[in-house]
């Protein structure tokens, strides 16, 4: 149940307030990656048996440095086809498997030619076999074209936005990066520097 009320509360902040949610989840991310606090913490990442990742293509309508399936410096037409989101899913149904969530990706998902039949045959299975599952289509929301395929997905499926925005140089982005890791880590920054100097 609370797993549905922290659905919804993010849910009503996304569309409130897109802006500050961003800006709330980039400082999330950013410091959650900080040695101090994942000792805190512990590790952010789990091991994980009902959650599954389906990169569906490695398509993007981006060229972004950091890129996590490196979409900038291997680019690819490389999809999955229906066939095989059907064999996924019948695959899970075979083994007894009802997900807690499936999440679409890529590159860029939306830019897939067959997203919209993908996001209904994965509704069918949480309708049909796994009412609990939650189906998230991740994407960057950058451009006409993909906001166009937004405007499309089923209600049912919960869409995870990064509101990307394509920096016009590189220059641009290690300002935007230095901006982030200035107001979460000054006191980092602050001792890098004083270490840099200190060596000289």
């Amino acid at each position: 149940m609370s797993d549905l009320v922290n659905m919804k509360v993010t849910k009503a902040i996304k569309q409130t307030m897109p802006g500050l949610y961003s800006v709330l989840r980039q400082i999330y991310w950013m410091s959650r990656r900080q040695k101090p606090l994942t000792k805190l913490l512990g590790a952010k990442w789990q091991r994980s048996r009902d959650l599954i990742e389906v990169y569906i293509t490695y398509k993007c309508n981006l060229k972004c440095i950091n890129c996590d399936v490196s979409s900038r410096q291997a680019q690819s037409d490389e999809k999955m086809t229906i066939g095989q989101i059907n064999k996924f899913i019948g695959e899970s149904i075979n083994a007894g498997v009802k997900w807690k969530k499936i999440r679409v990706m890529g590159g860029e998902p939306t830019l897939h030619s067959d997203i919209l039949e993908i996001l209904n045959l994965l509704l069918n299975y949480k309708e049909t076999y796994s009412p609990d599952t939650r189906i998230q289509l991740i994407t960057n929301g950058f451009g006409k074209v993909v906001n166009n395929i937004l405007s499309q997905v089923p209600e049912k499926i919960e869409i995870e936005n990064s509101n990307k925005r394509q920096p016009t140089s590189v220059f641009q982005l290690l300002i935007l990066r230095l901006r982030i890791v200035y107001l979460i880590n000054l006191r980092i920054i602050q001792m890098r520097v004083w270490l840099h100097h200190t060596a000289e």
